[in-house]
């Protein structure tokens, strides 16, 4: 298994962990949303050939990188009573754009052509 890959893999296990950890409620329905789209997009690249050269290796790991941290910021909120919740959510909204951003990337650079020498 590809480095790349298994970087993929390992986001979608965050993503699972991330919606099962949150109950769904209309004030997070565009996140979680948000969530599945992304998790949608990487299940469809966790295959690709981009994901062994060094550039998918990097942008996998980028992906992974941010999603790391959005589940850190999770857990956080998770942690915190009602007042300081709003602090918080700004911040999980930046980290959601962030991971969002990157998975969008890797998606457009897996959808060039990649040529793979062996």
């Amino acid at each position: 298994m590809s480095e790349g890959r298994q970087y993929i893999i390992n986001v979608l296990e965050i993503c699972q962990q991330i919606l099962d950890q949150i109950k769904p409620a209309p004030q997070i329905e565009n996140f979680l949303n948000q969530i599945k789209e992304a998790r949608e997009k990487l299940e469809g690249l966790k295959d690709k050939v981009y994901l062994k050269t060094k550039k998918g290796i990097t942008d996998a790991y980028m992906a992974l990188e941010t999603a790391k941290a959005l589940e850190t910021k999770i857990d956080e909120w998770k942690s915190l009573s009602a007042e300081k919740t709003k602090e918080i959510l700004d911040e999980l909204e930046s980290d959601l754009a962030a991971f969002v951003t990157n998975v969008e990337t890797l998606e457009g650079s897996a959808k060039s052509r990649t040529v793979v020498i062996t």
